[in-house]
């Protein structure tokens, strides 16, 4: 049974699909276009292509006008990016080179300042060392000027009690 149901279906489709075209064909046919009006029609047609073929060109032509400038442009902008590139890496390699030699120059200049330090203290130390003992040649010279007074006053006074002796 579910064939026939679906047989019968089919057989009723296909019977409206057939109406359908039976009413098609009883339509009546349109007029056809009269010989003059085809020729102009074609006529409008072939001007209209020509008038596209026209249009495209001058399309063509405008858009390579407006396109020169800005290719150009481009060309102009593209080279000047190239060339500040070129100058910023110029600049980076420069910066690159000068924070060396700064830093070399900070590291030369801690070294020149740890042998001022030295120098100064080695200074300091000679000059202390030149005033001690300068004391020291200073206090024993004096011991020794005082000796030799306490020596010349005792020769004075044996020469003078010697002088005295001799003398009466």
């Amino acid at each position: 049974m579910p064939q026939e149901s679906t047989s019968s279906s089919m057989v009723q489709r296909l019977r409206l699909r057939a109406a359908n075209y039976i009413k098609g064909l009883q339509r009546e046919c349109p007029e056809s276009v009269p010989y003059t009006l085809a020729v102009y029609n074609t006529r409008s047609l072939s001007s209209s292509s020509e008038n596209k073929e026209t249009l495209m060109r001058q399309t063509s032509v405008a858009s390579n006008l407006p396109a020169q400038p800005l290719s150009s442009s481009l060309q102009e902008v593209d080279s000047k990016a190239a060339y500040n590139y070129a100058e910023c890496r110029a600049l980076h390699k420069q910066l690159v080179h000068s924070s060396a030699i700064r830093s070399k120059g900070i590291q030369e200049l801690q070294a020149a300042d740890e042998t001022i330090k030295q120098l100064q203290d080695e200074l300091t130390t000679t000059s202390n060392n030149y005033t001690k003992q300068l004391s020291a040649m200073s206090d024993h010279l004096c011991e020794v000027n005082d000796k030799l007074l306490k020596q010349t006053d005792e020769l004075e006074g044996l020469r003078k009690s010697k002088g005295k002796r001799w003398g009466k």
